[in-house]
């Protein structure tokens, strides 16, 4: 069955974007409010891709309410994009609506579907954010609006710490690049990314404009005009994120 979606338009959608990488994105126990991690599932994937599937239960819930969680990192926005692609062309409703509101101007591409028994909130979230592909989904016996949580990882990809975030110690600021380029211009800002896992720091890398990706071990930006980029970098202490 041909794809109901091409990713060469979604790249041409999220052209004037800034451009993000994220390494070894872990989210918390606690992460998301009323919610308690039961599981949690690291899988390798194809293209040097890394997924990590969560499940949450609702605290004190009469009827089990879970989310599960997928975030799976990518060497770079295109394929993160066709990870997206395939999770909706596998989708037994691939019918689904184009994200809107909050979630629209945090994810780059994000697909929706509402909840099922009263209609009120999200039942499935699909999002990708920079290198990122993001899955968001009700999965108990009772539904679960997704919206927040969906919400919540789009935030912690896409949007830089806050001075008071840095100033707690959640977050660390890297060394900007010293860098004047040309259109074209390949500029290596880490030579080896280092090994992830639940112990390591989370990496994050936001650029207004050009292509941020994985080339090996190194991460690369690639400038799309001349001048001098103005890329910023973080580290994050593992299981130190900003509160919701």
């Amino acid at each position: 069955m041909a794809s109901l979606h091409d990713v060469d338009e979604l790249l041409g959608e999220i052209a004037g974007r800034p451009s993000v990488f994220n390494h070894n994105l872990r989210l918390a126990a606690s992460e998301f409010s009323g919610y308690e991690l039961v599981n949690e599932v690291s899988l390798a994937g194809s293209n040097g891709s890394t997924e990590h599937v969560y499940l949450y239960a609702q605290r004190k819930a009469a009827t089990e309410t879970l989310l599960r969680v997928s975030v799976s990192e990518h060497p770079d926005a295109r394929h993160a994009l066709l990870a997206l692609i395939e999770s909706l062309d596998n989708s037994m409703n691939p019918e689904v609506a184009r994200a809107g509101g909050k979630l629209a101007k945090l994810a780059d591409i994000g697909f929706v579907r509402a909840g099922e028994g009263d209609g009120k909130g999200l039942g499935v979230a699909l999002l990708s954010v920079g290198n990122a592909a993001v899955s968001v989904r009700s999965a108990g016996k009772a539904p679960a609006d997704v919206t927040a949580a969906a919400e919540r990882v789009g935030k912690l990809l896409g949007t830089p710490p806050d001075k008071s975030t840095q100033r707690a110690g959640r977050a660390s600021a890297l060394p900007p690049p010293a860098a004047r380029m040309s259109a074209g211009e390949v500029l290596t800002l880490i030579e080896k990314l280092p090994e992830g896992g639940p112990a390591a720091d989370r990496i994050q890398v936001i650029a207004p404009r050009g292509e941020l990706r994985r080339d090996g071990d190194a991460l690369v930006y690639v400038a799309v005009d001349d001048g001098s980029p103005q890329i910023a970098g973080y580290t994050h202490p593992q299981g130190q994120t900003a509160p919701p």
